[in-house]
């Protein structure tokens, strides 16, 4: 890890991040506070799946003083995110997309309608035991709560069926070592895609490493 600007002199790092902007057509800006990491997950034995969240989920966070003060701040300004795979898996491990599917399907239509819902309402991240606490300055109502508990199921309940194999209605990529996946939080137009949401399946067998830069 680095901790001064020594990670702009490092010849590797620097041929990645230009890489990375190439096939992003995102500019690479020094500085920006941005940059690769380390992120390992270890076998639990059991399957299943760790979380379900949105990109700007990170900017909430950070923005989330400033909100409390009143100030109307976009989440957009975090385009998109690249996860670069550095070992293969040996069982689990996948990165689920539950809302990128065949809107032909009566599921799917369900899926993407909780998946807007859930952003609408400031809820950036789901897992089996509930969601976070909605990034809205004003407090929901009970009715929109039990909106938000029905679309979180919705998604973890897809999910769930994603990781263990029992359903392909939805996106699941294998994590396999030299290979990257980069998707964006936006969509042509530079609004939130609420497609966008993702997560990952736990590591059954062996571990996974991987690198994310957004």
């Amino acid at each position: 890890r680095y901790l001064d600007d020594s990670y702009y002199k490092d010849p590797i790092i620097m041929d990645l991040e230009n890489r990375i902007s190439l096939l992003s057509h995102i500019p690479f800006e020094q500085g920006s506070g941005a940059t690769l990491s380390l992120s390992v997950r270890n076998a639990t034995g059991e399957p299943g799946m760790t979380n379900l969240h949105h990109d700007h989920n990170a900017a909430a966070l950070a923005l989330m003083e400033h909100a409390r003060k009143g100030h109307t701040l976009p989440l957009t300004e975090l385009h998109a995110t690249l996860l670069g795979y550095l070992v293969d898996v040996e069982k689990g491990g996948e990165t689920i997309f539950p809302c990128v599917c065949n809107t032909l399907k009566k599921s799917c239509v369900k899926a993407q309608v909780a998946c807007r819902l859930l952003y609408e309402k400031g809820v950036f991240n789901v897992h089996p035991r509930g969601h976070n606490a909605p990034f809205s300055l004003q407090p929901l109502d009970e009715q929109a709560m039990e909106r938000v508990k029905r679309a979180a199921k919705t998604l973890v309940d897809r999910s769930l069926k994603l990781c263990s194999g029992k359903s392909n209605d939805g996106l699941r990529v294998v994590p396999r070592a030299g290979q990257a996946l980069l998707f964006f939080s936006n969509n042509v137009r530079g609004q939130a895609d609420p497609r966008a949401w993702h997560g990952s399946c736990r590591v059954v067998a062996g571990a996974k490493m991987a690198t994310p830069r957004f």
